[in-house]
């Protein structure tokens, strides 16, 4: 799959990838070069570890060696929005919608040359969410602007296990899992103006931590990508100082 992945050099070294229509790489001695040469390798070991997985369940539970969320190092604040033109919603409980907020301050997230393969939309929660992938996005960069006490946890398949999915309308290749055939990888309650990175391929849920949970006023802006997986996003993240 991988040829000659050895003597990585920020000095200029050929390598030869063979898989996923990636033909050659030239590392140079810019950070953009170091960035996109660890993207191409992580992209190599994001798919293989999709091949190991049988049927159409999205990924497997021997992905432990990667996290599926992660905290910037830098908050956000963002003192006004506006959402605009409502793009899609799920089960009327969340809401997508296109925003007028400072986009080069979010944009400046990611490296320039990867922005066009990135959108920001304000992302509306008012109910809890149970288990489940987004469609389409493989990985979201949120920014909390109203977080309403919710926490948010992510699963593993357990590997070789027969799970039952279902959509709801709109929902493409995302699916909802129920949480009693899942295992719990990990949560996190998110603050005002915290940025967290989020790999959306894997099973997801939001819940109330208030008496009534059934009153959720959950606000985020989001910076989502169909292109560039969990891991790729990261390289571009520690290339911008947020990790």
């Amino acid at each position: 799959m991988v040829e000659h992945l050895e003597k990585i050099s920020c000095q200029g070294y050929k390598q030869q990838i063979t898989s996923f229509h990636v033909k050659e790489v030239v590392v140079g001695s810019s950070p953009a070069s170091v960035t996109k040469f660890r993207m191409i390798i992580s992209a190599v070991e994001y798919f293989r570890d999709k091949e190991e997985v049988s049927g159409s369940i999205p990924l497997s539970s021997t992905r432990h060696k990667y996290n599926m969320f992660i905290k910037l190092n830098k908050n956000i604040h963002i003192p006004e929005y506006s959402a605009k033109t409502s793009i899609i919603g799920y089960a009327n409980k969340i809401k997508y919608s296109t925003v007028s907020v400072p986009f080069n301050d979010i944009f400046s997230l990611v490296p320039k040359i990867y922005r066009d393969k990135f959108l920001i939309y304000v992302m509306e929660i008012t109910g809890s969410i149970g288990p489940h992938t987004d469609s389409e996005i493989l990985s979201t960069i949120n920014i909390y602007v109203n977080p309403d006490n919710c926490t948010t946890k992510f699963f593993d398949i357990p590997k070789d296990s027969i799970i039952d999915t279902v959509q709801v309308k709109n929902q493409t290749n995302g699916k909802v899992f129920k949480a009693s055939q899942l295992s719990l990888y990990g949560s996190f309650i998110a603050k005002t103006d915290e940025a967290w990175l989020l790999d959306v391929t894997n099973p997801h849920s939001v819940t109330s931590n208030k008496i009534d949970s059934s009153l959720i006023n959950r606000t985020a802006i989001v910076l989502q990508t169909k292109f560039y997986s969990f891991e790729q996003v990261q390289e571009m993240l520690k290339e911008t100082g947020y990790l």
